[in-house]
C-alpha cells in the first residue's frame, strides 16, 4: 500500500521508494489539490532531465491497442516528432477524474520528496491509445 502525506499539492512523505512499484521500475500518479504528481522510480531517475524539457504535459486515458485494457499515456510535448512518453496503468493512479478543459500543475518527484521541477499538464480521454496528439486549446 502507497502512503503519501500532503501539505495541499506538495507531497511532504510518501513509503513509494520502499514499495513494489519502485523496485520492478514502475512510475505512480498521484493528485491532490488540483495538481499532478509523478514519481519516478528509481530505475528511470535518468530521463526526469528530458521531461523538464517538455513545453507542457498531456495525459490522456484511454483503451491500449495492444494490452487491450484502460490505461494512461503521459505525454511530455515538447513540440517535437518524438516527444517523451510513458504508458502507465490505471492502477498506477491514485485517481481516474472526469476531464477538463483548464491546465493543472505537474510536478516530478525523485526519491525524498524531491520536487525536480513543475510543469502545466492537460487531462483527457481518447477511446484508444496511444493518442500522441498534441493538447487543443
Amino acid at each position: 500500500m502507497i502512503i503519501i502525506e500532503n501539505d495541499g499539492p506538495v507531497i511532504t512523505k510518501t513509503n513509494f521508494w520502499e514499495t513494489d512499484l519502485n523496485e520492478r521500475g514502475l512510475f505512480m500518479l498521484s493528485a491532490n489539490a488540483g495538481a499532478y504528481r509523478l514519481l519516478v522510480p528509481d530505475e528511470h531517475f535518468h530521463i526526469y532531465p528530458e521531461m523538464l524539457k517538455a513545453k507542457e504535459v498531456v495525459i490522456t486515458r484511454g483503451v491500449d491497442r495492444l494490452q487491450r485494457k484502460e490505461m494512461l499515456e503521459i505525454m511530455f510535448d515538447d513540440h517535437s516528432q518524438n516527444p517523451l512518453v510513458l504508458a502507465i496503468a490505471t492502477s498506477q493512479a491514485d485517481f481516474l477524474l472526469k476531464p477538463k478543459p483548464a491546465g493543472h500543475p505537474f510536478h516530478i518527484y525523485l526519491e525524498g520528496c524531491f520536487c525536480a521541477g513543475s510543469l502545466t499538464s492537460y487531462y483527457r480521454r481518447a477511446k484508444k491509445l496511444p493518442c500522441l496528439e498534441p493538447w487543443k486549446n
